[in-house]
């Protein structure tokens, strides 16, 4: 199956590089605010110990069925074993993703655009831990039009680019945004059925753990911030 995935990846992306520097501490919202229009992704342990960001997709690794994770996995270790990394006492390169809990998921709503199981090799990482902050891309080098030193350039360029930025993001005026209306999407006699049918499963022993959601609809003056949010 590695085998398998190998030559895929080969005939996807020829050469994949990643290159990976350290770095004084970008603020992780300067980082995706560089990226404004890029999928961008994000992750951060509890206590902000540990900050992981990205932009941009290099590799993107998609299953479905009843065998996605499995399927995943051999995807993600023939990648590791294919990509390249000069420097391997650095951070190594995160995948960001998720599966769906159930082997029949249809993409619909909130999750139209994703597929069961997905994962995205960012093309530019971000890494913050408590050893220090790490800067990397991941690129595909397309013969002898891009070299390991031209991605090593392009990676210090952006992130000289990111220190200037850095300096006048947290002198911008916070953005204001007005609340004009909220609306539930499950009525409030929905939900309490939801809750007692849960709790009767519960007693049966069939069911020892659930997590019950609703939505609701929130309308503002102007579009939605992102990074506002994650503030």
């Amino acid at each position: 199956m590695a085998d398998v995935h190998n030559q895929e990846l080969m005939a996807r992306y020829g050469e994949l590089v990643s290159v990976c520097i350290p770095c004084s501490e970008i603020d992780p919202l300067v980082f995706l605010s560089h990226a404004k229009g890029e999928t961008r992704f994000l992750w951060s342990s509890p206590d902000d110990y540990h900050v992981i960001a990205g932009f941009g997709t290099a590799v993107e690794l998609v299953a479905w069925g009843a065998n996605r994770i499995d399927d995943i996995q051999a995807q993600a270790n023939a990648l590791y074993a294919y990509l390249e990394q000069p420097n391997r006492s650095l951070p190594t390169p995160k995948l960001f993703g998720g599966f769906a809990f159930f082997d029949e998921f249809t993409p619909e709503n909130a999750w139209a655009s994703f597929a069961p199981a997905q994962f995205v090799l960012p093309h530019y990482q971000l890494e913050i831990t408590e050893d220090g902050s790490f800067l990397s891309i991941h690129a595909e080098l397309q013969g002898d039009d891009l070299s390991e030193e031209d991605l090593r350039e392009a990676l210090l360029a952006r992130y000289e680019l990111l220190k200037l930025e850095q300096l006048a993001y947290f002198e911008k005026e916070p953005e204001e945004n007005s609340l004009v209306s909220t609306e539930d999407l499950m009525t409030e006699k929905a939900w309490s059925e939801a809750i007692e049918n849960a709790q009767s499963v519960m007693k049966t022993g069939k069911l020892k753990k659930v997590v019950l959601a609703r939505m609701k609809e929130a309308r503002f003056e102007n579009d939605i911030s992102s990074l506002s949010t994650l503030e």
